[in-house]
């Protein structure tokens, strides 16, 4: 099973609905794990997902470590990486 982690900005200047976005990977790739990176989980994630609201990419994000690094969104666009970078990782081919 992959595991993602996700990390949220506080959420000062979104410009774009983060929870429905993140909703909608969960309904995609029903056989991964997405949990809260701050949760304190002990297992290793694939993949950090942070989520900012803006171009600012303002979270904290440094003492988080993922097996496949991390991926960064400021906009309802940059999800289609996001998608893409879950197939690979599912698909065995990253």
């Amino acid at each position: 099973m992959v595991h993602v982690a996700i990390k949220y900005c506080g959420g000062c200047n979104c410009s774009y609905d983060r929870v429905a976005m993140v909703r909608d990977l969960q309904e995609q790739f029903p056989a991964v794990k997405f949990t809260n990176a701050e949760s304190g989980d002990e297992s290793d994630p694939d993949l950090v997902l942070v989520i900012c609201g803006c171009p600012s990419v303002c979270a904290a994000h440094s003492h988080l470590d993922a097996k496949h690094g991390k991926i960064f969104t400021a906009s309802a666009k940059d999800f289609c990486a996001v998608r893409d970078k879950l197939e690979e990782i599912a698909s065995g081919t990253l």
